[in-house]
Order: structure tokens, then sequence, then C-alpha cells
């Protein structure tokens, strides 16, 4: 039986050989099959290296992302802190930052008197000399954390930074920047113009900087790195606030004191005319 097929097989591959074309649509075949395999293959291999290379790419991605973020902190640490205004206005400061225990001129210079009593200056106004409008700057690069507008104050723009720090721009005519946007320092936030509650600053820029909620001397980081306010300690800020509560509790009470004894004259002198009164009725 063996035997028969093989003959059988034999006879019909002599009789295919003998046909015009078979050898050529033999090796066609053949061809066709080792392309198909090397085809799949190379798909293989490419899926392989397509995963590889999406895995690396998203690595790289990552990477590059935390090297920006940490770059751009390098960067605001190496900043110097500058003035909010248009470096090309020439600017003089018309109100200071309040310190308790400055000079007797800077203290003056450091209140605002609105609505029959006086404030205390958080921050500082800066105004150009010709007392035109010119554009406000950011100071530090940062990101804007809020836009608002105050019926005393006018628009304000406040921007966060790295470490607990925020800047704060006020009496702004108009803005130019929108929440959530990161501004580079030097970049406009706004006009300055003119508000009610510091009118007699005319148009200016109200700056404060703030570091974990408390306000600082802006004057004091002024042409300084970023840096140093970074590294200020608080707890100097502390004992500085402590101090000056004090002396306003201490002044609260010597005005008290002094309210008492008028009323106490008044009170002796009422009497003593009283008595005077008397007296001349009787004579």
């Amino acid at each position: 039986m063996k035997g028969k097929f093989l003959n059988g097989f034999k006879f019909r591959w002599n009789r295919y050989k003998k046909k015009k074309g078979f050898f050529p649509a033999l090796y066609i075949g053949l061809a066709a099959i080792i392309l198909t395999v090397v085809f799949f293959s190379q798909k293989e291999e490419s899926s392989t290296v397509d995963e590889d290379f999406a895995k690396d790419e998203i690595f790289s991605n990552d990477n590059e992302r935390f090297d920006n973020e940490e770059a751009k902190e390098v960067l605001q640490e190496e900043e110097m802190i500058q003035l909010p205004m248009d470096p090309r206005v020439k600017g003089k400061t018309v109100t200071k930052f309040f310190d308790a225990n400055g000079a007797e001129d800077e203290l003056e210079q450091s209140v605002t008197f609105y609505n029959n009593r006086y404030y205390e200056s958080k921050g500082v106004h800066l105004k150009a000399e010709d007392d035109t409008a010119f554009d406000v700057v950011a100071a530090i690069s940062g990101k804007v954390k809020e836009i608002k507008e105050d019926p005393l104050l006018g628009n304000i723009v406040i921007l966060e930074h790295d470490n607990g720090i925020e800047t704060y721009y006020a009496s702004l005519a108009e803005t130019s920047v929108e929440e959530n946007a990161e501004v580079k320092q030097g970049e406009k936030l706004g006009e300055a113009g003119k508000n009610v509650f510091h009118a007699d600053s005319g148009i200016h820029v109200h700056f404060e900087i703030h570091k974990d909620g408390i306000e600082v001397n802006p004057e004091s980081f002024f042409d300084e790195p970023f840096q140093n306010l970074v590294e200020l300690s608080l707890e100097s800020l502390d004992e500085e606030k402590e101090v000056e509560g004090n002396d306003e509790m201490e002044s609260e009470i010597e005005e008290e004191e002094e309210e008492d004894s008028l009323m106490e004259n008044e009170e002796e002198n009422e009497e003593s005319l009283e008595n005077n009164d008397d007296l001349i009725s009787l004579a």
C-alpha cells in the first residue's frame, strides 16, 4: 500500500514538473511564504519597539516636567526682586511700610488718613515722578492667584510664589492678566491708577509682600535675591507684630487715661463754677 502511494506521488510529481511554468510558480509560492513569515516577524518586533519607545517617551516626559519644575524653582530663587513698575519709568515712593520702630518722618509717610481715621500702611505706594500712568509689572515670577475689584482700592492682582510668598498689587486702573496664568518677572499685570482709599497718592500702585500671611517691608527686599525673602525668619516678624500690638495697646490706654483726666477736670471746673454761683447768690 505504501509503495503504491509513493509510486503515485512520484508519477504526479514527474507529470507536474513537465508542465510549463511549474518551477516559476513553485518559486513564487515559496517566496510568498518566506515574505509572509518575515513580514509578521518584523511587525512583532516593531510592536515591541513601539511599546518600549512609548514607555521611554512617557518616562522622558515625566523627567522633563520634573526638570522644568526644578529649573523654574531654581530660577526664581536666583531672581532679584524688582520694583513693580516699568523700569523705563522714573518712580518715587510716596507712602512707606509702617514700622513702629521707624524714624518720625517715615512714620508720617506710612499712615493713610481716611474717614477721620489713620490707617497703617501694609506696603508701599509707588508712582511716576511726572504723575502719569505707567505699566505695573510682576516683581517676581509667579502664578496669578486672584484678580478682584475693590470699591476703595481699585483693581487688585495677587500673585503666588514658592515657599508661601505672595505679592499684592492694588490701585490698578485695568488688568492685563487672567487668574491661574503663569507670569514672568517684569511681565505687565495692568496699569496704575487712582483709588478712593489712597486718594492723596494720586496715580500709583500699592504693593505688598506677604510671607505665610504676614506683611513684610518691600523696601527691605528690592534688588535683593528672592532667596533672602525665603530665608526670612517668621519669628522675628511675629516679635515685631507683638511689639507693634503692645505699642498700640499702650497708646490706646494712654488716650483713655487722658480722656478720663480731661473729663475729671471738666467736672471739677463745673463744680467750681457752681460753687462760685452759689457764693454770688448768697452775697
